[in-house]
């Protein structure tokens, strides 16, 4: 993930969220790597004061959300590149922000768009960012931290009982 100069980049990250699904198991199943994500972001936005979304115009709730959401004029923008960058403030855009995230078991649309045609999200504090996330990128599942009392411990606990889920420092590789 890219952001742009000037934006958020400027904070390294603290954490990274991990997943290593265990056999058998799907990306939208609770220990998949949607499953998880899902798990980490209802702990997430309560340490979040806005999400940045790029969608991909095929994305399922694409209208939808972009009559809900604000979309970012081109100087506020933090992902490069981005065209279709939408903005939710929370907790009032929290219902929208969760119905973008959240899937049906089964539901190949929804896992397809959640995994493929969200292209990148961000949550920001007033402070800096907290997780930044191309979700189809495993790899780029970053937490900082800074300024977030608790968060780590937060996130510890709701993953502690999904096998092969956990946060950990990180060591950018």
């Amino acid at each position: 993930m890219t952001f742009r100069n000037g934006s958020i980049d400027e904070e390294e990250p603290t954490h990274k969220l991990v997943t290593q699904s265990p056999s058998g198991v799907k990306d939208w199943d609770e220990e998949g790597i949607i499953g998880v994500e899902n798990r980490a972001m209802e702990v997430i936005l309560d340490h979040g004061s806005t999400v940045h979304v790029e969608l991909d115009p095929a994305h399922g709730q694409f209208e939808t959300l972009r009559n809900k959401l604000t979309q970012v004029p081109e100087s506020d923008r933090i992902f490069v590149a981005s065209e279709h960058e939408h903005r939710a403030v929370l907790p009032e855009d929290r219902t929208s922000v969760d119905s973008l995230l959240e899937i049906q078991a089964d539901d190949t649309d929804e896992w397809t768009d959640r995994l493929f045609n969200i292209e990148a999200f961000a949550v920001l504090s007033d402070q800096s960012w907290t997780y930044r996330s191309v979700p189809h990128e495993t790899h780029i599942r970053e937490i900082n931290t800074a300024g977030h009392d608790g968060l780590v411990e937060e996130l510890y606990k709701t993953l502690e009982q999904l096998r092969g889920a956990t946060v950990k420092p990180f060591d950018g590789s």
